[in-house]
């Protein structure tokens, strides 16, 4: 029963959410070089050698968010590829793990600071290098797998404890 918990809570917002979809960058480069603007109700940008006379109502850069597709006027909004985050995220829970395994029998007191470290650097990663969010799951699953590695390692350490002061 407690398999089929952690396994629901684990992958659960696969099963029951749609997928989110990626960002199709050559789409939008071609879309928005064609007609200045992302399909989906946004309005036309003017380029700044079809404007004649002052014009102060709108700005120079803007960011326009429609839906699951982020589109940076003024500037390149890019990220690093989806295989790319799935082998971080990969790497990153085998360092966990591997990181709560070694020394586990020794082990007097609960560890947690550089499994906290890698956790914030994998955020900070994250933030650093996907510039427009497209990747938000990766933040996502680098909380939900370091909270259950680190709860299970809790169960463990706690029984390992009782099994120690049975034996004593």
């Amino acid at each position: 029963m407690l398999g089929v918990i952690v396994a629901v809570f684990l992958f659960g917002d696969i099963i029951f959410m749609p997928a989110l979809g990626e960002l199709d960058e050559a789409r939008l480069l071609q879309e928005t070089s064609q007609t200045g603007y992302v399909s989906g109700g946004a309005e036309r940008i003017v380029k700044i050698s079809d404007i004649s006379g002052p014009r102060i109502d709108s700005g120079a850069a803007m960011i326009e968010n429609t839906g699951n597709q982020c589109l940076i006027y003024g500037g390149a909004c890019a990220s690093l590829p989806t295989s790319l985050w799935i082998g971080l995220l990969v790497a990153y829970i085998v360092l966990l793990i591997g990181n709560f395994a070694y020394g586990f029998r020794r082990s007097t007191s609960v560890q947690w600071f550089w499994e906290a470290i890698y956790t914030l650097f994998a955020l900070w990663a994250w933030y650093l290098f996907d510039g427009c969010g497209t990747h938000i799951w990766f933040s996502l699953y680098v909380l939900k797998f370091g909270a259950v590695i680190f709860g299970l390692y809790l169960y463990l350490f706690t029984q390992k404890r009782n099994d120690e002061k049975v034996t004593e």
